[in-house]
């Protein structure tokens, strides 16, 4: 069993698929040289011996395949048709079967299994045959009606062109190509002036109309599957996104548990008895507790979920402080502003009412996204500082815009409020705002000092002493 993994991760690397290609193409090269007596006469010897070795290469690959993947080797019809046009070349090409030789050439159609792109030009002309038999048959319809009328009208002018129904089909089909058609209409119209009406009627029909229809088919079956494709590929993203965010969301639900025990101990002990050492009987870690004499203090289980969710590189903390009971209108406008950069919150730490303050953390909400979490976060800082001092932003629209407008405004309505997000402190105190951008260290420093959250005037004394300055504000 080992030896056959071996053997599938041989013949699935892209080096190996590279060779045989150029195997492939070598040997239309040869069959291509062969046409040439010239050559032949030369060097023809030398062309045999390439045309065997190019054949037992193409012979030991599909036993290799079909060694790796057993029986499941005919369940792709690429396979198939791989196996078949081996299976021919080796077909003795003497006697009556001689013609069989010539078919050698077609193992140059391996490049269509070989290249996806030509896999899907092949696949959609293979799904268009329903509907293109079905414009066969009225193409044939309208050749047979015109046919026969043709044939009353110009057998006795014309009987070269339409002396009897086979030839005048035949006439038909050549005049729908194209080919010589006016020689022929104006043969009939020395005879039969009108006779223009009937061919400029059929070529509109035929050539024009119908024969159109065909590529309409195919372009909407090679567009259906290409659809198809991209579906299946936003499946198979999707179920691996679901199948991780579950397992994270477990981690997660595991930690606001222990949160929950952790402040529903400390809401139960007596302010007195923590006060004079009884705590020592608890956990080694800060509670989560807001009251009018408490601070806010950040948790070691907060700290665990954080690294966590981190760790993955598709999930970030966020938290919001106001001064109000109710903060839901300024969370309510960051929410808004990450989702216009496709950022949505995944889970949430319930708020703390009274000096209102919540902690969530977001995440991508494409699954297949091109760009990762801190790029999409990134973006949403610099339009927030562009717009925060004034500057115009090419590269977001007017709803992003809009958006952080939303924000800043939310800002300024509040008595206080403060705002991490990502690498930006938005600060509101004593009637301004202002905004920091500060590095993911000092952003580290900042989250573990957890008692400053809840007090603005000393978040920015705190700012201060990491060296960094507020962005001036737009007047």
């Amino acid at each position: 069993m080992h030896i056959r993994e071996r053997a599938r991760a041989v013949v699935d690397n892209r080096r190996f698929q590279q060779v045989i290609i150029g195997v492939i193409v070598l040997n239309a090269i040869t069959l291509g040289l062969e046409t040439s007596t010239s050559l032949m006469a030369s060097i023809g010897d030398l062309l045999h011996v390439i045309d065997r070795a190019t054949l037992s290469i193409f012979v030991l690959e599909i036993i290799v395949r079909l060694y790796a993947y057993g029986w499941r080797f005919f369940r792709d019809s690429w396979n198939v048709f791989d196996f078949l046009i081996v299976g021919i070349s080796l077909v003795p090409a003497s006697g009556a079967l001689s013609v069989l030789r010539t078919m050698r050439v077609l193992r140059v159609l391996r490049l269509i299994s070989a290249f996806p792109a030509m896999r899907r030009v092949v696949s959609g002309l293979l799904t268009a045959v329903p509907g293109m038999a079905s414009i066969a048959a009225l193409l044939a319809l309208i050749i047979f009606v015109a046919g026969v009328m043709a044939t009353k009208l110009f057998g006795a002018i014309a009987p070269e062109f339409f002396g009897d129904l086979g030839t005048t089909l035949f006439t038909l089909f050549q005049i729908m190509t194209g080919e010589a058609w006016p020689d022929i209409a104006r043969t009939v119209m020395a005879q039969a002036p009108l006779a223009w009406i009937f061919f400029v009627v059929y070529i509109l029909v035929s050539s024009f109309a119908v024969l159109n229809l065909f590529i309409a088919v195919i372009v909407s079956s090679m567009e259906q599957g290409a659809t198809n494709e991209l579906v299946e590929t936003e499946e198979r993203n999707a179920e691996a996104q679901a199948a991780s965010d579950a397992t994270i969301l477990e981690e997660v639900r595991a930690l606001r548990v222990e949160l929950a025990d952790l402040r529903a101990a400390t809401v139960l002990q007596p302010a007195a008895v923590r006060q004079h050492g009884a705590g020592a009987d608890l956990p080694e870690r800060r509670t989560t507790r807001r009251s009018s004499s408490d601070p806010w203090v950040r948790t070691t289980a907060l700290d665990d979920a954080t690294t966590v969710l981190s760790r993955q590189g598709r999930w970030a903390a966020m938290s919001v402080y106001t001064s109000a009971h109710d903060g839901e209108h300024l969370k309510a406008a960051l929410d808004a502003l990450l989702r216009e950069f496709g950022i949505e919150v995944a889970a949430e730490d319930p708020p703390v009412l009274g000096s209102w303050f919540q902690r969530f953390w977001v995440r991508l909400r494409d699954s297949d996204a091109a760009d990762g979490l801190q790029k999409r976060l990134s973006k949403v800082e610099q339009a927030v500082e562009l717009h925060h001092i004034g500057k115009a932003q090419a590269e977001i629209d007017r709803n992003k815009s809009e958006a952080v407008a939303v924000l800043l405004g939310a800002v300024r309505d509040e008595k206080e409020a403060v705002i991490r997000l990502g690498s930006l402190v938005i600060v509101k105190w004593s009637g301004s705002v202002t905004v920091w951008t500060i590095s993911e260290t000092q952003a580290a420093e900042l989250d573990s000092q957890g008692d400053l959250i809840g007090k603005p005037a000393q978040v920015l004394s705190y700012l201060r002493d990491l060296g960094p300055r507020p962005l001036p504000e737009h007047e």
